[in-house]
């Protein structure tokens, strides 16, 4: 079975990780966590990676995790539910904790988990088509494994609008809030994210790992592992109750969940 991260490698030490789901808009499962998580200890073991590149293949970047991966929770115990939850949180704390640079290059647009990928990237850059959403709680999950990363980079007074409407969002906003570093037209998107690398290239390996080190030990919250604990509890009891099984079967019925309300 060919994995659904496709990793290729370039002359100058750049390594490109593609999500390759296509057809599913690269939503993220089990094999996709762990091929990522995977993908990125390698990186760490290599000291002759100089960057790292997150893409993901067809007309999306990522649609956020599979509906089928949520699905499985209605039907496992809670120690299942919750080590099915850690591998999401084991690739987020992957990339993020990942001692060499990492670009996301952006089409279409990240919604969810694809949100949570983005925010623990270094940089991001992105099409001027792509759409946003952080969409965990109109399903009836909480979006706890993205708060470190996301508060991270758009910081606490955005993190309270988007996490809590679920609201889609344009790629100008998501540029405004520093979800998004940098935005071009979708013919530019491939030369952009070029550019971004070989300004990357251009600094000293090891000054950049000391830099990325203090970033992270300043960060505000601190992604640790208690902190990890805590949103991953928080996941899996979401991923496991009643609320998200009233919004996945809303979803499958194509209705709204019964705490919906629309305007009067």
């Amino acid at each position: 079975m060919s994995s659904p991260v496709l990793e290729t490698r370039d002359s100058r030490g750049v390594v490109t990780l593609t999500i390759d789901r296509p057809a599913q808009r690269n939503a993220l499962d089990s094999v996709v966590m762990d091929a990522m998580t995977a993908a990125f200890a390698g990186v760490a073991a290599d000291a002759s990676v100089r960057a790292v590149v997150i893409a993901g293949a067809g007309p999306v970047f990522c649609a956020g995790v599979d509906f089928g991966w949520l699905r499985q929770a209605q039907a496992q115990d809670g120690a299942a539910n919750r080590a099915d939850s850690e591998k999401l949180a084991a690739m987020y704390q992957a990339i993020d904790a990942c001692t060499r640079p990492v670009v996301a290059r952006v089409q279409g647009g990240a919604w969810a988990g694809g949100c949570s990928l983005i925010a623990a990237c270094d940089v991001v850059v992105a099409d001027d088509n792509a759409r946003f959403a952080i969409t965990e709680a109109r399903i009836g999950l909480t979006p706890s494994l993205m708060l470190p990363y996301m508060i991270g980079r758009v910081g606490l007074r955005q993190v309270r609008r988007y996490c809590l409407t679920g609201e889609t969002f344009d790629v100008e906003t998501a540029r405004r809030i520093s979800l998004v570093s940098k935005v071009v037209p979708e013919a530019s998107l491939d030369a952009a994210v070029a550019d971004v690398v070989d300004a990357l290239l251009h600094c000293a390996p090891d000054s950049l790992l000391q830099t990325k080190a203090l970033v992270r030990e300043w960060t505000r919250p601190p992604a640790s592992d208690a902190a990890i604990g805590l949103a991953v509890d928080a996941f899996a009891a979401g991923r496991g109750g009643d609320e998200a099984r009233e919004g996945l079967s809303a979803r499958d019925g194509a209705r709204p969940p019964q705490w919906a309300t629309g305007s009067d």
